[in-house]
């Protein structure tokens, strides 16, 4: 860094791939625990039934709940597998948005 104010500080890559694959890694360990939420039984159920709108979720909600059921049948694992990549995704996004603020290595 040369001291520049309007230069961003370098992004530690390692650690934010790290803490976006632990994130994935802790949700995964523990997707199968306690069994399905009632909104993931509707979720499923729906998925059944597309349609372009629904009054109380997205659409893209139970599209995805119907994708996950068509590529993993109803575990609990394959249920949970999209989410939990979205939220590494956003782990990821943060650290990135974190370095655009011009936050160090801890922000």
């Amino acid at each position: 860094m040369t001291g520049d104010k309007d230069e961003l500080p370098q992004l530690a890559w390692k650690a934010l791939l790290a803490l976006s694959a632990g994130a994935l890694a802790l949700l995964l360990v523990f997707a199968s625990r306690n069994g399905y939420h009632r909104d993931e039984l509707y979720f499923l159920e729906a998925s059944r039934h597309l349609a372009w709108s629904y009054v109380d979720q997205p659409v893209g909600s139970v599209a995805m709940a119907g994708l996950s059921r068509v590529l993993f049948g109803d575990s609990l694992l394959g249920l949970r597998l999209f989410p939990a990549l979205a939220f590494a995704f956003t782990v990821f996004l943060t650290g990135l948005i974190a370095r655009e603020l011009s936050g160090r290595r801890f922000a």
